[in-house]
């Protein structure tokens, strides 16, 4: 279940931050490997899409996520593990170093197995780094 703004939600979408990295072209035949934000920017219409995407954008709506929900960074409060976890997950992406990644905010429609194989193949490779993660 999805918590937006006080209220649970039965959306049918898997949230995902992660960190995808940049891909080089080869310098000899010019060829890339398959970005995987592109691909699902190809398959939006099919439920799945990049809600934000770049540093300042992830970090942005992380940062409104912890206001919506009164977490403060400061401390001194006991959160719940959700709390908790959102908390340490805006922290690792303000502190982190990302020369060479791009971060990205994901829903993939939960019946999109192409691209969830796509994400944890990408995982596996060291290509995707997966922050955070939301399932219904």
């Amino acid at each position: 279940m999805k918590r937006r703004n006080g209220f649970v939600s039965n959306s049918s979408s898997s949230n995902f931050i992660i960190a995808t990295r940049r891909i080089e072209p080869c310098p000899v035949c010019n060829r890339t490997d398959m970005d995987f934000l592109e691909a699902i920017d190809a398959a939006h219409g099919l439920g799945s899409s990049v809600e934000q995407r770049g540093y300042q954008e992830v970090l942005d709506y992380m940062k409104e996520e912890l206001d919506d929900y009164g977490i403060t960074i400061a401390g001194g409060t006991k959160l719940e593990t959700w709390q908790q976890s959102t908390l340490d997950c805006y922290v690792e992406l303000r502190d982190g170093d990302w020369d060479g990644w791009e971060l990205a905010r994901l829903d993939l429609d939960r019946h999109d197995q192409v691209l969830k194989h796509l994400l944890r193949q990408g995982v596996a490779s060291g290509s995707i780094r997966m922050l955070s993660a939301e399932d219904d």
